[in-house]
């Protein structure tokens, strides 16, 4: 199934008003060590059948066509309306339960807080790019192979230093151009191409070091929470950071050196937000569980 069937389903469960059962409870017979039968009662993930369909606009609203051999055995084209397709897909899957659990709640509120201040300041650099001196055209294209450095060089980076070292480098990249920039009158007063240089140097500084921060926020979250409630945390952490960061195009606009101000004091509390974060523990239940469910389970059918 696509992107566009995935949210429907996930959007169904949402806001559903069914109640779903996240466990389906049957009892069976099976035969112990001893030969003797016993009840038992298996738990497993309940499913339910829905239909997903693709929404098409006018220009796409046309019968499909397929191939069919026809009585002298040549193939026609027979027209076939497209009905949807009827899928089983598992119920509740958005789980809450254990986010608020020990060793998950720190790394939840911290990584919200980092969600939120490194959207806010990602976006604050982009609406304030317009305002550096010089061509826009090309300082928007160094601004984008500047992002583009950053997502490499983190690719290299978190390997060797893990989320929290991360974010403490580029947050400090980040603030090592956006400092400088309280004075960016001074500068731009500056006679020649020298202050010039400077507010773009400082600020594709800024921008390196919040991409950089940007790309750790996505590939560091499913690594602090279990895997069971990753996608549950991402979903949370991503929610909050996308619906404040509508405010960076208000900061941006203000008066120097407000937007900058802003920037740097986010960028130095998510320093020490930072400094909580460790890799989440999976524990040998978990463990089981998890290789249970990718490689099956080895345990013998019968109970002793």
């Amino acid at each position: 199934m696509g992107v566009d069937k995935t949210q429907g389903l996930a959007l169904d469960e949402i806001f559903s008003r069914k109640s779903s059962k996240n466990v389906v409870r049957q009892k069976t017979v099976v035969r112990n060590s001893n030969g003797a039968n016993v009840e038992v009662t298996i738990e497993g993930r309940a499913f339910r059948k829905t239909r997903v369909t693709t929404v098409a606009s006018e220009t796409e609203k046309r019968p499909s066509k397929l191939q069919v051999a026809s009585a002298d055995g040549s193939e026609v084209a027979e027209e076939i309306e497209d009905t949807g397709e009827i899928v089983m897909v598992p119920t509740g899957v958005c789980h809450g339960a254990g986010l608020c659990g020990p060793g998950v709640r720190a790394n939840l509120i911290c990584m919200t807080w980092l969600w939120t201040a490194t959207t806010i300041d990602y976006f604050i650099i982009n609406f304030y790019l317009k305002y550096i001196p010089g061509s826009e055209f090309l300082n928007f294209s160094i601004a984008g192979l500047s992002e583009i450095f950053a997502h490499v060089a983190v690719g290299a980076l978190y390997e060797k230093v893990g989320a929290r070292f991360g974010f403490l480098i580029g947050y400090s990249i980040a603030l090592c151009g956006s400092i400088p920039l309280f004075f960016q009158n001074k500068l731009d007063s500056i006679d020649g191409a020298g202050g010039v240089a400077a507010i773009a140097t400082f600020v594709l500084l800024a921008k390196f070091g919040c991409s950089a921060c940007y790309c750790i926020c996505y590939i560091s979250t499913p690594t602090l929470f279990p895997t069971r409630l990753a996608a549950t945390a991402f979903g949370v952490c991503n929610l909050v950071g996308r619906t404040l960061g509508a405010l960076s195009p208000v900061i941006a606009e203000m008066k120097v050196p407000y937007p900058m101000a802003i920037f740097s004091v986010m960028a130095i509390i998510s320093i020490f937000f930072a400094l909580p974060l460790k890799p989440y523990e999976t524990n040998e239940e978990e463990k089981e569980a998890l290789d249970e469910l990718l490689h099956g389970s080895n345990k013998p059918n019968s109970i002793v």
